[in-house]
C-alpha cells in the first residue's frame, strides 16, 4: 500500500492535493482500466476522510455533475471481471449535528420522534440505530455542556471523592488504651481505622446475654437489641482475615476454651463426688442421675441453617452468637438447603426475635428470644453483583454497615514490637462483656434529646428521598444509632469500671459517637451503591470519581488501564473513557498526557486536611 494512503489526511487541502494526483494517474491508463487493489483501497480510504470534511469529488472522473444520491460507481476488478463499486458520500458531520440538534428542540411523542429518526437515517444514508445512538448521544453532550449541569456534576463528584477520602480518629470512639494500639494495627497493615474499629464492635456485639437491650423510648416500646451485622468490603489481599482473627477470633477463642475449660473441670469435680457417694446419698444429692458431660458452648460458628440457630438458643437460651464468615457472600445464597424463608429468617435475628417450629413430629425448637450478630468480608464484585438495582424491597442490605478498604500496599518494615493485643487487651475486654448479666439500658435525658434530634433528621432523609434503597437505609439507621451507643457504652464502662460494675444509663457522650459512625456508615453506603447502581446506566460522577480514585493510588491511567480495574466501567467504549479524562482535566481534578499515541489522564494528589 502507498505511502500517502498510510499518512492521515487532516485539511481539505491535503485531501485535494492528493486527489488530483489519483485523478491525473486514471487519465494516464484511462477511463476503462481496471484500477488494481492498492489504488482501490486508497480510493476507499480518501472517500472516508471525505465524508468527515465534506469534499467534494465531481472533478475526478469527468466534467459532468455528480451522481444523484450522492453516489459514485468505482470500476474495480475482482478475480479478473470488471464490475463497480458504489460508494456512498454521507451528509458531512456540522450538518448531520444540526439536524440531531433541530430534533432535540422539538417537543415530539416517542412516535413522532421515531418517525423523524426514520427521515435522518434516510436522508443521510445512514442507519436508524447510528442516528439514534446519535441522538442521545449529542441529549448527553449538550446536558454536560449545561453550565446548571457542570455545577451539580462538580457537587456530586467532590461529594463522592470525600465519601471515599473520609477518614475517623479511634481516639473519639474508643478510650485511649484501646484507641491507640487499634490505631497502630492499622498502620501496621495498611488498614483503615474504620475496619478494625468495625470488627471490634461486631465481635463485642455478640457477647451480650440475650435478651439485652436500650430503651429508647419506653411509651412507643421503642427498644433495641446490641446485634450488628458488619461487613468489610475490600479486594483479595487486603489483610481483612488477618485482622479479623486478631480482634474477633482469638478472644472469642479464648472465652469459648476458658468456659468449656471450666464446665469439664465442674463435670469432673461432680462426676467424682457422684462417684464417691453412696447409692442413699446419691439419690439425695443426684436425684437424675449419673453426671452427664455437658455440651461444649460456642461462640461463633462459620456456617449455619436458620433451623440449627434455633435449636442453638433453645439449648443456650442465654448465649450469643457470632456468624463469622471470611467470605460474606456465601451467606446470601438462601436456597442452599431449600428453604424459601431462610431470607426471611436473617430480617428477623436482626430484631432479636425468637421462632417456634412446628413439625409433623411435633415441635423443634422454642425460642423466646435470639441474639445473633454477623461479621465478614466480601470482595467489592460480588457485592454489587448481589445489590442488583439497589432498590432492597425487605431492607436486608439497610441492615448491614459496611467499610470499603481500598487497594493498599503494606510493608513488614517499621517499628517491631512484642505487644501481643490479644493477651493483654482484647481478651480481658471480651471476657468483662461476657460476664455481665443480661442487661436493660436507658438514655439519660441529654442523651435522649440528642438521640430525638438524630431521629428528626433521618426521617426527613427517609421522606425526601427518591432512592427506595436509601429510604430503607435512613429508616435502619435510627434504631442502628441505638445499638452503636449501648456497645459503645459498655466497651467504655468495662475499661474503665471494675470487673462486674457497670452504669445502666447511656450518656450523650456516646450518643453523640454513635450519630457521628452512623453518618459515616451513611456514606459508606452511598459509595458503594454509586458503583453499583450506577454501573450499567449514564450517571457520570460515580465513573469520575472511580477514575480519579484510581489515578491517586497508582498514578497515571490509560483507558485500558480503567476497563481492566474499575469494575463500573469494565464495559465502557475506550473513547468514552478518554472523554471522561478530558472531562476531569477541564473541571481541574487532573491533567491529561499524550503517551504512545495513548491518551493517559493524572489525578491531582489529595488534598489533606
Amino acid at each position: 500500500m502507498s505511502d500517502a494512503y498510510d499518512s492521515y489526511y487532516r485539511t481539505p487541502a491535503e485531501i485535494e492535493r492528493r486527489l488530483a494526483e489519483i485523478a491525473a494517474r486514471l487519465k494516464e491508463i484511462g477511463p476503462s482500466h481496471v484500477l488494481n487493489d492498492e489504488l482501490h483501497e486508497e480510493f476507499i480510504a480518501l472517500f472516508d476522510e471525505q465524508t468527515r470534511l465534506n469534499y467534494q469529488l465531481d472533478s475526478l472522473f469527468s466534467n459532468q455533475p455528480p451522481p444523484p444520491l450522492e453516489q459514485i460507481d468505482l470500476p474495480v476488478d475482482r478475480q479478473g471481471k470488471l464490475g463497480y463499486h458504489r460508494i456512498t458520500i454521507a451528509t458531512p458531520p456540522k450538518e448531520l449535528i444540526e439536524k440531531i440538534d433541530q430534533l432535540i428542540d422539538k417537543p415530539l411523542g416517542k412516535t413522532e420522534l421515531d418517525i423523524e429518526l426514520l427521515h435522518i437515517a434516510q436522508e443521510t444514508r445512514r442507519t436508524t440505530l447510528d442516528i439514534r445512538n446519535l441522538y442521545y448521544t449529542r441529549i448527553t453532550e449538550l446536558e454536560e455542556i449545561d453550565p446548571e449541569n457542570q455545577k451539580q456534576l462538580k457537587t456530586d463528584l467532590d461529594q463522592l471523592l470525600t465519601i471515599a477520602d473520609q477518614t475517623l480518629d479511634l481516639k473519639e470512639f474508643l478510650p485511649l488504651p484501646l484507641a491507640n494500639p487499634l490505631t497502630r494495627q492499622a498502620q501496621l497493615m495498611s488498614l483503615r481505622p474504620e475496619v478494625l474499629l468495625l470488627a471490634l464492635l461486631a465481635g463485642i456485639s455478640s457477647c451480650h446475654k440475650v435478651g439485652t437491650e436500650l430503651v429508647i423510648e419506653e411509651e412507643m416500646q421503642f427498644t433495641v437489641p446490641p446485634i450488628l451485622y458488619c461487613g468489610i468490603v475490600a479486594d483479595s489481599g487486603q489483610k481483612k482475615s488477618p485482622i479479623l482473627r486478631t480482634l474477633v477470633k482469638k478472644p472469642l477463642d479464648a472465652l469459648e476454651r476458658a468456659v468449656n475449660e471450666a464446665l469439664k473441670a465442674k463435670y469432673e469435680a461432680e462426676l467424682e463426688d457422684y462417684r464417691a457417694c453412696t447409692q442413699e446419698e446419691r439419690n439425695d444429692r443426684f436425684p437424675n442421675g449419673e453426671p452427664q458431660q455437658p455440651d461444649p458452648i460456642d461462640y461463633y460458628l462459620s456456617d449455619l441453617t436458620p433451623a440449627g440457630i434455633h435449636r442453638q438458643f433453645a439449648k443456650h437460651p442465654e448465649r450469643g452468637l457470632l456468624y463469622f464468615r471470611d467470605e460474606l457472600s456465601a451467606m446470601f445464597k438462601f436456597d442452599r438447603f431449600g428453604k424459601s424463608t431462610e431470607r426471611q429468617d436473617f430480617l428477623s435475628f436482626y430484631d432479636g426475635s425468637g421462632s417456634k417450629e412446628l413439625r409433623a413430629e411435633g415441635f423443634a425448637s422454642r425460642t423466646t428470644q435470639t441474639q445473633l450478630s454477623i461479621l465478614g468480608a466480601i470482595q467489592p464484585e460480588l457485592l454489587r453483583q448481589l445489590l442488583q438495582d439497589g432498590s432492597d424491597p425487605d431492607g436486608l442490605w439497610a441492615r448491614f454497615l459496611f467499610v470499603a478498604q481500598p487497594q493498599q500496599k503494606s510493608s513488614l518494615r517499621g517499628q517491631r514490637t512484642r505487644y501481643n493485643i490479644n493477651t493483654e487487651l482484647l481478651n480481658p475486654l471480651y471476657r468483662k462483656v461476657d460476664a455481665l448479666p443480661r442487661m436493660t439500658y436507658y438514655l439519660s435525658d441529654a442523651a435522649f434529646d440528642l438521640y430525638a434530634n438524630y431521629y428528626d433528621r433521618l426521617e426527613h432523609l427517609r421522606c425526601t428521598s427518591s432512592d427506595p434503597g436509601m429510604q430503607a437505609l435512613y429508616s435502619k439507621m435510627e434504631g442502628t444509632i441505638g445499638r452503636l451507643a449501648l456497645n459503645l457504652h459498655v466497651i467504655d464502662e468495662v475499661l474503665d469500671q471494675p470487673e462486674g460494675v457497670i452504669s445502666k444509663e447511656i450518656h450523650q457522650k456516646h450518643v453523640k459517637q454513635a450519630g457521628k459512625l452512623v453518618r459515616f456508615f451513611i456514606n459508606q453506603a452511598k459509595r458503594i451503591r454509586s458503583t453499583a447502581v450506577t454501573a450499567e446506566n449514564h450517571e457520570l460522577a460515580p465513573h469520575l470519581a472511580a477514575i480519579v480514585e484510581r489515578s491517586r493510588q497508582v498514578g497515571s491511567v490509560s483507558a485500558r488501564d480503567i476497563k481492566m480495574s474499575v469494575w463500573n466501567l469494565r464495559k465502557a467504549n475506550p473513547t468514552d473513557i478518554r472523554n471522561h479524562f478530558l472531562t476531569l482535566e477541564k473541571m481541574g481534578y487532573g491533567k491529561c498526557e499524550q503517551s504512545l499515541s495513548r491518551l493517559r489522564f493524572c489525578a491531582k494528589k489529595e488534598e489533606k486536611s
